[in-house]
């Protein structure tokens, strides 16, 4: 997928980045390629 294929789905995301940011997840793809990776922790 290209970044102007999820445009409209990413408008409002937020993400927090490895320094604890909250920054759009927008703003981090509109000029580069992005590896989007879930973690979920159990305990």
């Amino acid at each position: 997928m290209t970044y102007d294929d999820l445009k409209p789905r990413i408008g409002g995301v937020t993400v927090i980045n490895a320094q604890g940011e909250a920054i759009s997840l927008e703003s981090i793809w509109k000029n580069r390629v992005v590896l989007l990776a879930f973690l979920r922790h159990f305990g």
